[in-house]
């Protein structure tokens, strides 16, 4: 709980101080095709990226999280990517976040930048895990940790979980 608080008032002194960016991206997708050319590719559109002014790393480690709604609403459009925004965007190691969101098959996806594993693995056992599962189609919420190609030879180069 302790962690909860302390991100959302670091999250406040960093947007106070404009060293946090909360943008609209532009025309970036991304698609899923089935393979099948008579089947069109899914298209996710981004709607929202939060991001930290100085991103001079030497590393970078991506973490994707995925997951499926029972139904779009003007609440889920909102709650969903709004309401997390202090708990991520203040936590230590937070470099970026997009928000995509595809109609279609009512996926919600987030593509993270963090400074280092050990703080994506905190984000994810504090708080954002039991939110995320809350919110989600049961077994749909599937998480994915790596780090960027080109890094050091011994750092770890994929990890994948899925949380049920």
């Amino acid at each position: 709980m302790i962690q909860l608080f302390t991100a959302f008032f670091r999250f406040l002194f960093l947007l106070s101080t404009g060293q946090i960016i909360i943008s609209k991206p532009g025309s970036d997708k991304r698609s899923k095709g089935y393979g099948d050319s008579n089947k069109p590719a899914i298209t996710s559109h981004p709607f929202l990226k939060i991001e930290r002014k100085s991103r001079t790393q030497p590393q970078i480690v991506r973490l994707e999280v995925k997951f499926r709604v029972v139904r779009e609403s003007t609440v889920n459009r909102f709650l969903i990517p709004f309401t997390g925004i202090p708990f991520f965007a203040g936590a230590p190691g937070f470099l970026s976040k997009t928000f995509y969101f595809n109609p279609e098959d009512l996926t919600y996806s987030g593509f993270y930048e963090w400074t280092d594993r050990n703080s994506v693995e905190k984000y994810l056992n504090a708080y954002a895990n039991r939110f995320m599962t809350g919110i989600s189609i049961p077994g749909s919420l599937k998480c994915k940790i790596y780090t960027v190609p080109g890094l050091p030879q011994n750092s770890p180069q994929v990890r994948s979980t899925v949380r049920q």
